[in-house]
């Protein structure tokens, strides 16, 4: 009723349904992750994309241009460890805007190789990697795909590793403050 009401102040964006959040992440997400390694990148380098998917349009945006641009491309699906996507199975967990109940609308699952499934404490175990290695405090879901790619870069060598943090960890130290006891 709001947004009806005040057309001129508000505008939803609608995710969950909205083609241009694909096409956003396909030409500027996914465009700008290919900028920022193509002269890090020697040829035929494996490259292994390692995320979680809430609408499924960044992993599947940064994907696709990922592998019109380079040979060896793997995508690894980093999702909670109580959701099982493949088997439309969501649970509860603590990663935000990962696996929310529904199968994400834009994720193309043949473009994954190979899923990750990650627990609430290895997630949050990601943050404080990466807050320690690099001085960024990410969110939650963040920490999965960076606890995700660290196991992952043990197996897998001779492989150059992305991953996305979309958010920080500060908003979730609130929650957990302003949390009732």
């Amino acid at each position: 009723a709001m947004l009806d009401e005040n057309k001129e102040q508000y505008f939803f964006f609608f995710f969950f349904n909205n083609q241009e959040n694909l096409s956003a992440h396909y030409k500027e997400t996914g465009a700008e992750v290919v900028n920022q390694i193509k002269s890090e990148i020697s040829s035929g380098t494996a490259i292994a994309l390692v995320k979680g998917a809430g609408t499924g349009a960044s992993l599947v945006g940064i994907a696709t241009k990922l592998r019109e641009n380079f040979e060896r491309i793997k995508v690894f699906l980093v999702h909670p460890f109580s959701c099982d996507v493949k088997n439309q199975r969501f649970g509860d967990h603590i990663m935000e805007g990962t696996m929310v109940g529904v199968h994400p609308p834009f994720l193309n699952l043949n473009i994954v190789d190979d899923f990750v499934s990650v627990t609430n404490a290895q997630a949050i175990e990601g943050q404080r990697m990466l807050a320690k290695q690099a001085g960024i405090f990410p969110g939650i879901s963040s920490g999965a795909n960076f606890y995700a790619a660290s196991v992952l870069s043990q197996k897998f060598k001779q492989t150059t590793f992305i991953t996305v943090s979309y958010d920080l960890g500060e908003g979730y130290l609130l929650k957990q403050v302003l949390r009732d006891p």
